[in-house]
C-alpha cells in the first residue's frame, strides 16, 4: 500500500502500480531516446532479487545500464528517513533503534555493486551537488555528463514535503496510541485526510534533540569512515556531527492529538 500517495487498500496501491508500470513502458517504446534516467529514491531499498529484474528488463533496451547512488550527509539522511518513517507509520523511537546499526552505507552501496557489477555504478554526494552554481539538478546532469540536450523529466507529484517540528511530534505519538495498521489492514481508527491536514501545522524545523542525536553518532562516524576510505579523500568535513537540540514541545501538543484521533474515528 502506498501510504504516503494516499493509497490506503491494495487495490488501488496494484493500481499505482500499473499507472507507472505504463508510463516506464511508454518511454522505453518512444523513438529516438538515447538516455533514459529512471529516478526514485525506493529504488535502493529494492531487494536483489527485485534489482536484477529491473536491470535485466533495462538491459533489453539499453546497451549500457549505470546505476548512479547519491548520499548525503549520514546524519542527515538520518534525520530526514526518521521523518519519512513517521508518514508511514512508525515512530521516532523505532527508527532511532532502526537506523543506529552503524554500516548502511556500505551495505546499501555493495549489494547494488553486487547487482550492476562496480564499474557499473557511480556514487554521487549530495552536498557537493548542491554546491553547483545552478543548482542540485544541474550538478547531477553534469557531473554525470548528460549535458547537451538532456530532455525535460518526468515527475510524480510531491507527496513528501517536509513536516515542522509540531507535526512531527503529533504523529510520533499517534502512532504510538493509535497504530496505522492492525492485523496487516488499516486502522479504522486512523484517516489519511486528517493525518495530512496534521502534517500541515506549521512550527519550527524537524530535528532530532541531541541525546536522539547520540543514538546515531557510531553509525554516523561509520559511514563518515567508510566514505573517506572509499573516495580516498574527506568527505563532509564541513558540516556539523550533530544537529541542534530541539525546542520543547509546544504545549498545545496533546489537544492536537486529542483532535486527531477524534476525527480519524469521523473521516474515513
Amino acid at each position: 500500500m502506498n501510504v504516503v500517495a494516499g493509497k490506503d487498500n491494495p487495490q488501488a496501491g496494484r493500481a499505482a502500480s500499473a499507472h507507472w508500470m505504463r508510463k516506464f513502458q511508454q518511454a522505453l517504446a518512444t523513438p529516438g531516446w538515447q538516455r533514459l534516467l529512471l529516478s526514485g529514491e525506493g529504488l535502493c531499498d529494492l531487494p536483489p532479487p527485485r534489482m536484477a529484474a529491473l536491470r535485466d528488463r533495462l538491459g533489453e533496451c539499453c546497451a549500457t545500464v549505470t546505476a548512479v547512488i547519491c548520499l548525503r550527509h549520514p546524519l542527515r539522511w538520518r534525520i530526514s528517513q526518521t521523518q519519512q518513517m513517521l508518514k508511514l507509520g512508525s515512530t521516532i523511537e523505532a527508527e532511532i533503534r532502526r537506523l543506529s546499526r552503524p554500516g548502511h552505507y556500505q551495505r546499501m552501496v555493495e549489494k547494488i555493486e553486487a547487482v550492476f557489477e562496480r564499474g557499473n555504478v557511480r556514487i554521487l554526494i549530495f552536498e557537493e551537488l548542491q554546491a553547483h552554481p545552478q543548482g542540485l539538478v544541474a550538478g547531477f546532469i553534469d557531473t554525470l555528463g548528460l549535458r547537451p540536450g538532456f530532455p525535460a523529466t518526468l515527475r510524480a507529484p510531491d507527496r513528501n514535503a517536509s513536516m515542522s517540528l509540531t507535526a512531527s511530534l503529533v504523529l510520533d505519538r499517534l502512532n504510538r496510541e493509535v497504530p496505522m495498521f492492525v492485523g496487516g489492514r488499516m486502522n479504522p481508527h486512523r484517516s489519511l485526510h486528517v493525518e495530512r491536514v496534521l502534517r500541515r501545522i506549521p512550527g519550527p524545523k524537524f530535528q532530532l534533540d541531541a541525546g536522539q542525536v547520540a543514538c546515531f553518532r557510531q553509525a554516523v562516524e561509520a559511514d563518515r569512515d567508510w566514505a573517506r576510505a572509499r573516495f580516498g579523500r574527506e568527505v563532509w568535513q564541513d558540516l556539523p556531527a550533530s544537529a541542534p537540540a530541539t525546542v520543547t514541545p509546544p504545549r498545545h501538543l496533546g489537544p492536537l492529538l486529542a483532535m486527531g484521533r477524534l476525527a480519524g474515528r469521523l473521516v474515513p
